[in-house]
């Protein structure tokens, strides 16, 4: 780990993903690493700890003898540890749980706030001060939320979160006409995660009758069992280059190793879960099991846990993933794929993706397509009209996948609207890992919403289905369970505040430039390959004008945002030839560095 954290700190402070031709770090890693960008900023932040206290990279792994750090623990004691305090702060983290040592650095913060790492000290909510919100819904619900969440993120001009989007739809609910009253109708709150994990913590005496983490047992140790250690050492004895090429490459072969080791741990993880060890062990799940005794990141071993867990029935995505042809945010985003297209009808009525021949395409796609194009086609699978033949089910033509991002005015309130014409049952669900201050307003306003709408619905005739009116689509729905005598279910809830948000945000405010149907085509969004840019979105000219390019042709304007279209085309970083929106080849990144797309798909 000290060495990928090192790694890590180069790459940021050297930006090398600009070389690469993405606007952001965030990009980079998500398609050149197969991780997200705050992993790769806190492994960052991490080595230039250890480059300031060469003592902490000796706790980290256990070379100074004493009991292996973690990197979770490590990473925290940067927050708050100066050279004459971290002495200190490493015995008081080998002495606690991680749990206890967050509280006692949030503690020393607040009484000293100026203190320590000024640099790396942020007010982050941790893991575990987060809920798990889980909803069940039918599955045109679920896209109703995707298609809010699409518009959400075209007008604010970036991806951001879906706890922002939550935020947003939080907000529009309280300035309608029936602000949610939370005080007044109060939910039965359940122990959160974290209360949990300290009585269980505090039951187990901190997990006493378990044998200590020594330093053979430590996940170095684990990296060191087969041909992975010629690697690493042969990784650990070459110096570190200074250009970006080897830059790149050296972290890319770093994190085969720790994604070898995170793959093997993620399968053992997953079969502790199936023999419910965590009970026994007094663990909440794989995620505090792996904080507190391996010193990971939980949200990371629970991810690979759960996709051991789920492509056991998809052997072709199992053997790309354990090859490491897949990353896990595309191994994931595959497997919902497949998921969603089991529930689509198939010849004879069975399910489409029941053929193997359905699965299989949808690994070869999440390995030859960027990320940016496998989450379009993810969503696109609920939006549009429900399919009815298996065809429906296959990863997208490079023609449908296009279309679907196409993002008019009007078009997510239709969404909405499609939501009346659909079933009824539960059979999918909507998670979010929410601030607990969140996550219960989320609920108090889905709660209030679900009661709105229930009396609404009860004063309506039985035997006539109601008119249009005010949340037309949510009473409607909620009418279906009233008529019967059935309780109204929380989703109801959840869709009149979608029905707000669509209403609101999915309407023209005044005229739009004159660029606007190409800005439409190409989904209000950067077109360069990997690029999640919503903003300063600029109107790029293929062929320019001063070479003969027409500017009126569809065929020659695309949607770029300002890095691409300024440092990228003209400044030398990237370029794009070819007829758009289908007919354009691109070289991302300087020419030493390039790789080569079309349609976000990779070139050789």
């Amino acid at each position: 780990m000290p060495l990928v954290a090192k790694a890590a700190a180069q790459v940021v402070e050297k930006k090398i993903w600009v070389l690469f031709g993405h606007a952001r770090c965030d990009d980079y890693t998500r398609e050149c690493l197969g991780r997200s960008g705050r992993w790769l900023r806190d492994m960052a932040r991490l080595g230039r700890g250890l480059e300031r206290f060469p003592r902490l990279g000796q706790a980290l792994d256990g070379s100074d003898g004493e009991r292996p750090l973690g990197w979770v623990a490590a990473t925290l004691v940067l927050d708050v540890a100066s050279e004459g305090t971290l002495d200190t702060w490493l015995a008081r983290a080998r002495s606690m749980t991680v749990r206890e040592l967050r509280g006692a650095i949030g503690a020393a913060k607040q009484q000293a706030p100026a203190s320590g790492d000024s640099e790396g000290a942020r007010a982050e909510t941790s893991d575990t001060d987060r809920r798990l919100v889980r909803i069940g819904l039918p599955s045109s619900i679920r896209d109703a939320f995707d298609a809010c969440l699409k518009l959400f993120r075209a007008v604010s001009g970036s991806d951001l979160p879906v706890s922002e989007f939550l935020e947003a739809m939080l907000a529009e609910a309280h300035a309608g006409p029936h602000p949610p009253d939370v005080v007044a109708e109060p939910l039965r709150r359940s122990p959160s995660r974290a209360e949990i994990e300290a009585l269980l913590e505090r039951s187990s005496g901190r997990w006493s009758l378990l044998t200590p983490p020594s330093d053979d047992a430590s996940v170095l140790g684990l990296m060191f069992q087969d041909a992975a250690l010629r690697d690493f050492m042969r990784l650990r004895a070459a110096g570190s280059p200074t250009d970006p090429a080897g830059l790149h490459d050296r972290l890319r072969r770093l994190l085969a190793l720790v994604g070898e080791l995170e793959r093997r741990l993620g399968r053992v993880l997953a079969e502790m879960s199936r023999r419910g060890a965590w009970r026994q062990l007094g663990f909440s799940c794989a995620g505090h099991y792996a904080e507190e005794r391996l010193g990971m990141s939980r949200t990371s071993l629970e991810t690979r846990a759960r996709i051991a867990r789920r492509a056991t029935r998809v052997p072709t995505l199992e053997e790309a993933y354990e090859s490491g042809q897949l990353g896990t945010e595309a191994a994931l985003l595959a497997l919902r794929a497949i998921g969603r297209s089991e529930r689509m009808p198939g010849g004879h009525g069975a399910p489409a993706a029941k053929d193997p021949g359905i699965r299989d395409a949808w690994v070869r796609r999440a390995r030859e397509v960027t990320v940016k194009r496998l989450r379009d086609e993810v969503a696109a699978l609920g939006l549009g009209p429900r399919p009815s033949d298996a065809a429906s089910a296959a990863p997208p033509t490079d023609e449908s996948w296009h279309r679907a991002l196409e993002l008019r005015v009007g078009d997510t309130n239709a969404a909405v609207e499609r939501c009346s014409r659909a079933g009824t049952s539960s059979d999918v669900f909507l998670r979010f890992r929410l601030e607990s201050g969140l996550a219960d307003e989320l609920l108090g306003a889905i709660e209030s919403a679900r009661r709105l709408i229930g009396r609404a619905a009860e004063e309506l005739p039985w035997d006539t289905e109601p008119s249009p009116g005010e949340h037309a689509v949510a009473v409607h729905m909620a009418w279906q369970f009233t008529s019967r005598c059935r309780r109204v279910p929380a989703w109801v809830g959840l869709l009149a505040m979608l029905e707000d948000f669509s209403a609101t945000w999915d309407r023209r405010q005044g005229a739009k430039p004159r660029a606007e149907a190409i800005y439409v085509r190409d989904g209000w969004r950067c077109a360069a390959p990997g690029c999640t840019s919503r903003r300063n979105l600029e109107d790029h000219h293929v062929q320019y004008r001063s070479r003969g390019g027409d500017p009126s042709d569809p065929a020659n304007r695309i949607c770029l945002c300002r890095f691409h279209h300024q440092r990228g085309e003209h400044g030398g970083l990237a370029r794009c030839r070819g007829r758009a929106p289908l007919g354009l080849l691109w070289r991302l990144g300087r020419k030493d560095l390039a790789s080569w797309y079309r349609n976000e798909r990779r070139l050789a």
